[in-house]
């Protein structure tokens, strides 16, 4: 989307990048036993997920209905549509499938902030408003929804036109109200909208906003990002922005005065898409993570951290991985609850993941991922709260210092703030869940000592918005099965995903096709079919590198199923020498019988309706064969769905699009066979 990578500075920082291959899905694989953990616990395919025609963009978790539970919070349109915003309301730690409460304004919204804006206990909203690239309404209002025992329909202030994707929320002033910023300028789908525009802040004065905004940065920007973070570790918020052109720039703040031009700038990065301030080392001084991107669509682009010495941003990131194509999201959080921040990204065009904080310093790759598609924003909350605990932590005052970090982001909720063991009214201070800060209007006086008590999670579950989906991954053990043999069948016109072998597609990085996530799943693979070699798909298989297969073992050859776990036949554009091959139909038919899980992808759900094992069966596969699948006694889901799972019958269609869902949902399949066949 927005800015272009340095190239001179790319070679310099590259040095730094080991480029290893990706741990994937299930992390490190080792050891006796069917199953192991997943990296992080968090599971393969998502928990909850809601479809969507609303371009979903901003997440945030917050009670909204003071039951105790987090609900979910979504804005909506981007710039392509008008829509809504919505809540999901959470009961007893299930998330309803369809919104409780829906804004009357349809704007075109960007990321959110929820949290409690005037004090009386309960998270109201703030959102980005952007342009709307079809009709050419271009800027709109932002806009804040109270609640007061319910959250507002209508929004109760709304602000001068901007153009923002983008907002962050601090107490720049110090005097203990939530102030808001707004990057101004972007536009998220066409460039030749984007117009510079000036930084505002928007001050808090007891719950109310002005009809001005109270700071305006002296130059105009085309911001893509911005963040509020006590950057020199001197008790009060400065703000940092990117975007495009804009490179990395902070505006200090002096003592409640924040500085209308940046003191600190670094073209080290020429443009970012979304940034955040998270303390790796622990040390008390943020480091700043970024989505350093090339042009828009362009496919290039690196995660990258700039380390924060003593209060000083280092000009040239320490940390760079450009594994993963087209990053446009980041998120700090203690996602393995070992007392440190972890990084979750994601990418514009493929996965979302999380980089683990091992010592101090980031992994150089993913230790889990998936592929939600065009990721635009990443929230982290426990939905079913099942790992809630009661902490607190106490600081010295220096009688300057007003702002006061916990250390840890998502907080569920602060209770209670005292000093010298009496309790602050809440209306003398104000918090940033998500960000883990608190804010007061009046310094602590010298010697005494402040004790903040709050709730957090230590098994935080993830959200993520894309274009066409909401999704929550639950953070809760999961199993990867081990020591399988998978069996293989394929054909001539073999579907290029089976073995492509460039190095970045679309929607997975460095050779990241099916037989490489088995591979990394640590399963064995036999390579099956009706002759010696097959020839990949003549359409597609040339552009993405795939070459012709040699099979490890013919069909004919195979007189045992039950040397095999899982049975599984790869896409292709035709699949005659299955289909006309008694030996390959009645070794499918013999593999269901047995009680191994059996797949199939896109077209070659037909080859499971030619061996007759479809009867009774829900599955999905390509459109153009539907007819052969009913006949064969199955009901069909569609062509625009993830991958099916029916008993030990597991069908997908668009194997580019759902390829790392198809092979999580083997692997889950597979999983629970086991765990069936155990049982006495």
């Amino acid at each position: 989307m927005i800015g272009r990578w340095n190239n001179e500075r790319k070679t310099l920082t590259g040095r730094r990048l080991q480029l290893h291959r990706i741990l994937a899905i299930v992390g490190i694989l080792l050891g006796a036993g069917s199953a192991g953990p997943s990296i992080a616990g968090i599971g393969f395919t998502p928990d909850w997920q809601v479809e969507s025609a609303n371009y979903p963009t901003g997440v945030g978790w917050a009670d909204i209905d003071g039951d105790g539970w987090l609900d979910l919070v979504v804005t909506n349109g981007l710039d392509g549509v008008f829509a809504a915003n919505e809540v999901y309301f959470n009961a007893g730690g299930k998330l309803a499938t369809s919104p409780g409460w829906t804004s009357t304004d349809t704007l075109s919204s960007g990321n959110l902030f929820v949290g409690d804006l005037d004090h009386d206990g309960d998270p109201d909203l703030l959102n980005a408003n952007m342009g709307h690239i079809p009709t050419g309404r271009d800027p709109q209002p932002h806009a804040a929804y109270f609640n007061d025992g319910g959250l507002h329909a209508a929004p109760d202030w709304t602000s001068p036109p901007g153009n923002a994707f983008s907002l962050s929320v601090g107490d720049p002033d110090g005097d203990g109200d939530l102030d808001v910023a707004f990057g101004q300028g972007v536009s998220a789908v066409d460039p030749e909208k984007m117009r510079r525009q000036k930084v505002v802040i928007y001050f808090n004065e007891d719950g109310a906003f002005g009809s001005a905004p109270g700071w305006v940065s002296d130059s105009a920007y085309v911001t893509v990002d911005l963040d509020f973070a006590d950057v020199d570790n001197d008790g009060d918020h400065d703000l940092a922005i990117t975007g495009r052109g804009v490179g990395l720039a902070i505006f200090f703040n002096h003592e409640g005065h924040l500085e209308t031009r940046p003191s600190w700038h670094t073209r080290e990065i020429l443009g970012g898409r979304q940034m955040a301030f998270g303390d790796v080392d622990a040390d008390g001084y943020p480091e700043l993570a970024v989505c350093s991107v090339a042009e828009y669509g362009t496919g290039g682009g690196a995660f990258v951290l700039f380390k924060n010495h003593d209060g000083v941003l280092e000009e040239f990131p320490s940390w760079v991985c450009d594994a993963y194509i087209e990053p446009s999201a980041v998120v700090w959080a203690d996602v393995d609850g070992d007392g440190d921040l972890d990084l979750g990204g994601g990418g514009g065009n493929t996965h979302v993941g999380v980089f683990e904080n091992t010592g101090n310093r980031l992994s150089d790759e993913y230790v889990w991922m998936h592929t939600p598609g065009w990721l635009q924003q990443i929230g982290w909350g426990d939905v079913d709260g099942n790992e809630l605990v009661r902490r607190q932590k106490t600081f010295a005052a220096d009688g300057k210092r007003k702002i006061f970090d916990l250390g840890e982001k998502a907080v569920h909720e602060v209770s209670r703030v005292d000093i010298g063991g009496a309790r602050l009214n809440p209306v003398s201070y104000c918090c940033h869940p998500a960000e883990g800060w608190v804010s007061l209007a009046e310094a602590p006086p010298a010697g005494t000592v402040l004790r903040v008590e709050y709730v957090a999670s230590t098994n935080l579950d993830l959200a993520v918005t894309t274009l066409g989906r909401i999704r929550v991954y639950k953070n809760t053990p999961q199993v990867v099965p081990r020591n399988v043999h998978i069996l293989v069948l394929v054909d001539d016109d073999c579907g290029s995903n089976f073995n492509f072998h460039v190095q970045h597609d679309l929607l997975g990085p460095l050779d990241n096709n099916i037989r490489k996530h088995f591979e990394r799943y640590g399963w064995r693979v036999t390579v099956a079919g009706t002759k010696a070699s097959v020839d990949s798909c003549s359409a597609y298989g040339a552009p993405f590198g795939a070459r012709s297969t040699r099979v490890d073992r013919l069909v004919s050859d195979i007189t045992d199923v039950l040397e095999f776990d899982a049975l599984s036949v790869m896409p292709g554009r035709r699949h005659d020498g299955i289909l006309n091959s008694p030996e390959a139909l009645h070794l499918i038919r013999r593999a269901v019988e047995e009680g191994l899980v059996v797949s199939a992808w896109c077209r070659a759900v037909r080859v499971l309706a030619a061996a007759d094992v479809l009867d009774g069966k829900r599955v999905t596969g390509h459109a153009d064969h539907r007819s052969e699948y009913e006949a064969a006694g199955a009901t069909y889901a569609g062509n625009e769905t993830a991958p099916v799972i029916d008993g030990n019958i597991v069908t997908s269609v668009r194997s580019r699009y759902y390829r790392t869902e198809m092979c999580e949902a083997l692997a889950g399949a597979i999983a629970e066979n086991r765990r069936a066949r155990s049982k006495p």
